[in-house]
């Protein structure tokens, strides 16, 4: 019996070790699956935060697109609508000097301005529009200057040549308009 007792002591003694050594690797096997799921998660959280880090990238990029968009597009009215108003205000401007060429003042202001643009001298000949040549003669004898009229058609005012012919002062109505008119068109909008 001896035996069969050592036998048995053993045997405790075995399973002892063995429940003691799957114990030991149950415990192993959870920390190794707890570090594991530990880092699956960080990483998980990880590649969560880059995810949703694009994504609101993304989302900024494409609304800041659109908000682009939407800006030129406002930008691209008010110029639209800022020419039609500038051609509405020049049309009517026109409109206003073809009622001021047609009126009895016209005759007096263009005399004078045709004497205050000789005073530098220099100048020999006054063309006008065939509507304004009614006033050569009147034209002739306040400024000493001949009158001739011209080949282009403008909208009143007159355009003074040299005596050798060389350089031509514009005072045409016409001119003035299209300088008047570069102006405005070049303005910028506020803030544009």
């Amino acid at each position: 019996m001896k035996v069969e007792k050592k036998l048995e002591s053993f045997k405790q003694s075995a399973l002892r070790e063995v429940e003691l050594k799957r114990r030991q690797s149950v415990s192993e096997g959870e920390a190794g699956l707890k570090a594991a799921v530990a880092e699956a998660v960080r990483g998980a959280k990880r590649a969560s935060r880059e995810r949703v880090r694009i994504e609101r990238y993304e989302i900024a990029k494409q609304r800041n697109m659109r908000v682009t968009a939407a800006s030129v597009e406002a930008k691209r009215a008010l110029i639209a609508l800022r020419n039609e108003l500038i051609e509405a205000l020049f049309n009517d401007v026109r409109g206003d000097i073809e009622s001021f060429i047609s009126s009895d003042e016209y005759k007096n202001h263009l005399i004078e301005e045709i004497k205050k643009a000789c005073t530098s001298g220099g100048y020999g000949t006054v063309l006008l529009t065939e509507r304004d040549m009614r006033f050569a003669a009147v034209i002739e004898g306040a400024a000493g200057l001949r009158v001739e009229r011209s080949d282009e058609n403008f909208i009143g005012g007159f355009k003074l040549v040299s005596a050798n012919g060389r350089a031509v002062l514009d005072c045409t109505f016409e001119t003035r308009i299209a300088e008047r008119y570069e102006n405005f068109s070049t303005l910028q909008l506020g803030g544009a």
